[in-house]
């Protein structure tokens, strides 16, 4: 069902397992598959799709009513921008064409459709991902928050992907961590997520083992280090004349 979130796309890849299919299961099966696991990603399609939804809102009789840049002697593409999770991606649409460029072959890859406001669900294969139009509006306000942001980048941050428990924590707060370096675990319906450090710096941890977390729920943020500037490095030239003086 549509707008309901479940783990379909992860129960259909494993029902296909040889193993599984044989019956040849033991505790470890889904650690050693996930690896080869393929599951259905958000393309190109599914973005053009949601953003032609969108772009209907704007349709009109009249051009001067619509939505979609249309100008007296000029022609403006319309853009949408597109939250899928934790990601944002931008769908251009220009008359016929829609880009990134995604033919969407309704008979070959047909997509069920639900819609809540700003949110549409796009179901196919069995499984369904939710797609939310970014209004101008909240664009707008994050730009203005973001001027009143103090200088220096942001701490760089480790947020759970899903509903589970804090099941392993391998650093500790003040730890200094490389890009990589398993930071801790969060498993949920037998499945162990394990959360690696997105850059190299100093961690800071947010949550003990043990502990119930929600989805998107910061664990854990990186203050990175500054590497040493290659200018303050003695040069070798400088060095060895220093040495021969001696």
């Amino acid at each position: 069902m549509l707008g309901v979130p479940t783990n379909i796309a992860f129960l259909r890849p494993l029902l296909a397992e040889p193993a599984v299919r044989a019956g040849d299961l033991d505790t470890g099966l889904i650690e050693r598959a996930l690896p080869g696991m393929d599951f259905q990603a958000t393309d190109a399609a599914a973005l053009a799709e949601a953003a032609i939804i969108f772009h209907a809102d704007g349709v009109a009789p009249a051009p001067w009513h619509s939505k979609s840049g249309w100008r007296v002697g000029a022609h403006r593409p319309a853009e949408y921008v597109l939250d899928v999770g934790v990601a944002r991606q931008r769908v251009t649409i220009d008359a016929a064409t829609v880009s990134p460029a995604a033919p969407v072959r309704r008979a070959a890859r047909p997509f069920t459709v639900a819609r809540d406001g700003d949110t549409v669900w796009l179901g196919r294969e069995g499984a369904s991902v939710a797609v939310r139009r970014v209004r101008r509006e909240e664009l707008l306000a994050e730009t203005l928050a973001a001027i009143d942001r103090p200088e220096g980048e942001a701490a760089p941050e480790v947020r759970s992907p899903m509903p589970g428990t804090v099941v392993a924590v391998h650093v500790s707060t003040g730890d200094v961590v490389a890009v990589g370096q398993a930071l801790l675990a969060v498993e949920a319906m037998k499945m162990e997520h394990k959360l690696t450090a997105p850059v190299a710096g100093t961690v800071h941890l947010r949550i003990t083992a043990g502990e119930l977390v929600k989805v998107d729920q910061l664990l854990a943020s990186i203050t990175t280090i500054d590497t040493p500037d290659t200018a303050d490095t003695p040069d070798t030239a400088d060095t060895a004349e220093t040495e021969e003086k001696r």
